[in-house]
């Protein structure tokens, strides 16, 4: 399944200033639902990626082949998945639904569908969500996958207006957001205070 994956957002906004911490979080909340090697490794790798959007790296570099070599040491011992790999690798930068992609309820096929959408998204969240819509199957899932990176990058300022109104409490859902960022950086305050005083 994919579920573990459409969930993960919180994970990497809360942790990002702490890359590893969310990578080995994302894992573990993964594991809570979905114990296959390919579910969590999934979810490792789209954490590293948000977490890279949120620290403002290009489209680029984001979706750069040795992405995940050049950030070998956010992984931990535990290497991903050959699935995953092949994706690292840009399975996904192709033509779309005519060349394989879709966005079905099996986790490598959704990571591959969402990052599809966000590599030919004309840098428009817009296009992009539709787009991810737009190749049926499991759309609302594939939707919110390449929506987390693609917010992440684009930021709630780029998000459609015209969508955002009608967002049941999105002026709630930002609250929260920001949220979960104050208290990732109340708890890594808290680990650098604890580690400086042992």
């Amino acid at each position: 399944g994919n579920g573990a994956l459409m969930r993960l957002a919180p994970i990497p906004l809360f942790y990002f200033r702490t890359p590893e911490k969310a990578i080995e979080y994302a894992a573990r909340s993964a594991s809570i639902t979905h114990a296959n090697t390919k579910a969590i490794d999934a979810c490792r790798y789209y954490a590293a990626l948000i977490i890279a959007a949120i620290w403002k790296y290009t489209k680029d570099e984001l979706l750069d082949q040795d992405f995940y070599s050049k950030h070998r040491s956010w992984f931990g011992e535990k290497s991903l998945h050959d699935d995953i790999l092949q994706i690292c690798r840009g399975s996904y930068k192709k033509g779309g639904y005519e060349q394989g992609i879709r966005g079905k309820g099996y986790i490598v096929k959704a990571l591959e569908a969402a990052l599809w959408a966000f590599w030919s998204d004309k840098n428009s969240f817009e296009k992009g969500a539709l787009a991810a819509v737009n190749l049926g199957d499991d759309t609302d899932t594939t939707a919110a996958i390449y929506g987390q990176l693609a917010g992440a990058y684009y930021g709630y300022k780029n998000l459609p207006k015209h969508w955002l109104e009608h967002v049941y409490a999105h002026k709630f859902l930002k609250t929260l957001g920001k949220w979960i960022a104050y208290e990732g950086e109340q708890w890594e305050s808290k680990m650098r205070h604890s580690f400086t005083n042992k």
